[in-house]
């Protein structure tokens, strides 16, 4: 009886230590079976650009165009992509992907050899709070009276505020950031004759009335889409706002269109030469239109893509997290690679929302098996027009790196 309990225990001894072992050998697996999934997705798909990923525990995988890899071991991932000849290769990216969950990584290539598309999003703010922009090139802003036309709804206000009342009802990013450091002066006006001609990056908010050259009054000097860029009328007014600026010797540089939640809107129909459509693809491709005919109506100012913001999730409409997420997430793309390939100006601030406030780590959600890009929790807040002071701030301070572009600085950081 006492050997057949120490055989049995012999056995189950052997049994124990086979399964720690499989268990040690299981955790130095990066794949490691936790069901993590990183999607590859170059375009154009044609060219089968080639990448590289490497990721936790030294894993790393190569490969070239689109690939879906699954059972990744959670952890951050570094996509790299590769040079296609005659093609401008895609900045690489780093992306934090959670057990059971995805991540996307979606590289642009624009073909030719001529100047790319200058984006203004999460690493511009990074430039600003490392010291990249040379100091010579703030003061070029100012000197130069670079002038950004920037009217929207109440989103825009995060950046220029409502600073027409009287008690001024919001101060938005781009003053707050100027109290917080004079250098960066900001004269923030809905008239152009109330702007200084220089001595400070100048933001106009309003719009002019083709027939008769006078500012379109408006409550707190806002304009939705249709002013702007959805109705023929909006469009002759933008064309003739930046004419009109022109003729009066202070020349927009610069026109920005303040999204705010259009994107996400099914419901609403606008009218567009004389057919009425919703937020869809007809609307998408309306906006693309109008910025596209921008460029060849308004000599002289340079009409900025922009993607609208992401943070409906915040504010109580839970039907953000599905469908209308997904609309947002895959239009702003839609402007993103309209913009790379056009090689214009880009205005991510979607892209600055979807990161945490150190910019080490996107916000991930999925709907229906995609991608979502939703506003970080980071940016939370009441104080700022839908959101925290933190991210009008950070906006503005994309906005003073892209007015240093506009007035000249090619890019290069600053030397110590």
């Amino acid at each position: 009886m006492i050997r057949m309990k120490i055989k049995l225990l012999v056995v189950m001894l052997g049994v124990l230590l086979t399964l720690t072992a499989c268990n040690e050998d299981s955790a130095s697996d990066p794949a490691g079976g936790s069901e993590a999934t990183v999607v590859i997705t170059p375009s154009p798909a044609a060219i089968g650009a080639p990448w590289t990923l490497d990721g936790p525990g030294g894993y790393t995988s190569n490969g070239t165009g689109e690939t879906t890899l699954a059972d990744l071991a959670p952890g951050a991932y570094v996509l790299t992509w590769g040079a296609v000849d005659g093609w401008r290769t895609p900045p690489g990216e780093t992306q934090t992907v959670a057990a059971g969950a995805r991540v996307t990584y979606r590289g642009i290539y624009v073909q030719g050899s001529g100047p790319g598309a200058i984006v203004v999003d999460h690493r511009a703010v990074l430039d600003f709070d490392a010291g990249h922009i040379p100091e010579r090139w703030i003061d070029e802003v100012k000197s130069q009276g670079i002038l950004i036309h920037f009217p929207g709804r109440s989103h825009a206000q995060q950046l220029v505020g409502d600073l027409d009342g009287d008690p001024v009802r919001h101060v938005g990013g781009l003053k707050t950031l100027e109290s917080m450091d004079p250098q960066y002066a900001v004269a923030i006006q809905c008239d152009l004759a109330d702007l200084p001609a220089s001595g400070a990056l100048r933001i106009l908010k309003g719009q002019y009335d083709p027939d008769d050259g006078n500012l379109i009054e408006t409550w707190e000097c806002r304009f939705d889409d249709a002013e702007y860029w959805a109705r023929e009328s909006g469009r002759t007014v933008t064309e003739f706002t930046a004419a009109y600026a022109g003729q009066q010797g202070s020349p927009i540089t610069a026109s920005i269109f303040g999204w705010s939640y259009h994107l996400i809107a099914p419901g609403k129909v606008h009218d567009e030469n004389g057919d009425g459509i919703t937020f869809n693809d007809e609307r998408r491709a309306a906006y693309l239109d109008a910025v596209e005919r921008f460029q060849d109506h308004a000599s002289g100012t340079i009409f900025v893509y922009a993607t609208a913001p992401i943070d409906r999730g915040y504010s109580g409409n839970d039907d953000y997290l599905t469908g209308d997420g997904l609309r947002s997430t895959v239009y702003n793309q839609d402007f993103r690679t309209a913009a790379l390939a056009a090689g214009g100006y880009l205005f991510d601030q979607a892209d600055i929302e979807n990161w945490s406030e150190d910019f080490t780590e996107r916000r991930a959600d999925t709907h229906d098996g995609q991608d979502l890009q939703l506003r970080h929790a980071d940016w939370d807040g009441s104080d700022c027009a839908h959101g925290g002071m933190g991210i009008c701030v950070a906006k503005a301070k994309a906005i003073w790196w892209m007015a240093a572009r506009l007035a000249g600085w090619d890019g290069t950081p600053a030397t110590p």
